[in-house]
């Protein structure tokens, strides 16, 4: 069974509370090894693909959660630069770049 769409039919949900891993596999019921590789795989490829992310208890969310987006960044050699996409453009300080990259 691949997990990945009901994953995020579930984050996306207004009752979702956030499951770290040991949730998902309670919420989906998974008693087999092969399910919990499958789901790990799912949520693995959703985190590279930048649709969900984890909080510091290791919970999983949608981007819109953390107020974050994807995008290119782009620098100046002044030290800050702007993390672009087609909706927007959001500059960054100093400071802030090295959040740019997470």
């Amino acid at each position: 069974m691949k997990y990945s769409q009901f994953i995020l039919d579930v984050i996306h949900s207004s009752k979702y509370k956030g499951y770290d891993v040991e949730g998902w596999k309670a919420y989906f019921q998974i008693e087999t090894s092969q399910d919990f590789t499958q789901l790990m795989k799912d949520l693995n490829m959703l985190e590279s693909e930048c649709l969900i992310m984890r909080d510091h208890r290791n919970r999983y969310f949608s981007l819109e959660k953390f107020d974050c987006f994807t995008g290119v960044l782009r620098t100046n050699p002044k030290g800050f630069g702007f993390v672009e996409n087609d909706e927007m453009s959001v500059y960054a300080n100093r400071g802030e770049l090295k959040k740019a990259l997470d």
